[in-house]
């Protein structure tokens, strides 16, 4: 670690990991083997306390249930994304990814997304959580109807990464919210309206993602 209070001007060698310590700040130079460089900038003390929420967060998480039909839904959301890894894995062609994508979009992602856009969204108004969790849906919902015949293996990738991201953003922030904000008449509104906007149950049966399936 090297301390400095002013300002620096050194030079480093290919591959070669800088850390430097202003006050509180850290910055943390990296060279790759091409001798490009990056520099990342944290506070040290915030950087110990997000580290210690993730920590935190990997605790499971007590779910109102009220709201119990939508982290199944995630659950659902997240075997999605491992089934989609596995293909990647098993070296599936891109034309039963894609196929499978859809598939699960029309008929679970899609109303998924639309009982949290009108039923939950109502009771955030004007929130950032609220206003997060409508970009994240778009960003989604682009990445997905963009996909065609020439998607390639970090397409699904992103994919994967980015509906995954967004599962536990809901999980450990809104849902959270909602519960803390909401009465319990309120939550039992929620819970009624999502009966009548159920997500389709019917099952995919190309299981390409189990070895002996491909």
């Amino acid at each position: 670690m090297i301390d400095v209070k002013h300002d620096y001007d050194y030079h480093h060698s290919v591959g070669e990991t800088i850390y430097i310590r202003i006050d509180q700040l850290t910055i943390v130079n990296i060279v790759d083997e091409e001798g490009h460089s990056r520099s990342v900038c944290y506070n040290i003390k915030l950087y110990s306390k997000i580290l210690y929420q993730m920590q935190q967060s990997s605790t499971p998480i007590k779910r109102s249930p009220q709201l119990t039909a939508l982290s199944k839904e995630h659950h659902d959301g997240l075997l999605f994304v491992r089934r989609l890894r596995q293909g990647l894995i098993n070296a599936i062609s891109p034309d039963r990814l894609l196929s499978y994508t859809l598939w699960y979009w029309q008929h679970h992602i899609k109303p998924h997304f639309f009982q949290e856009e009108k039923i939950l969204l109502p009771y955030m108004p004007d929130h950032p959580l609220g206003q997060q969790l409508k970009d994240e849906h778009e960003y989604i919902r682009e990445l997905i109807l963009s996909l065609d015949k020439e998607a390639d293996n970090q397409d699904f990738t992103s994919l994967c990464d980015l509906i995954e991201r967004h599962i536990r953003f809901e999980e450990r922030q809104v849902f959270v919210y909602l519960e803390a904000k909401l009465s319990t008449e309120e939550l039992n509104k929620v819970q009624q309206t999502l009966t009548e906007h159920p997500v389709s149950g019917e099952v995919w049966e190309d299981e390409f993602w189990n070895a002996n399936k491909f």
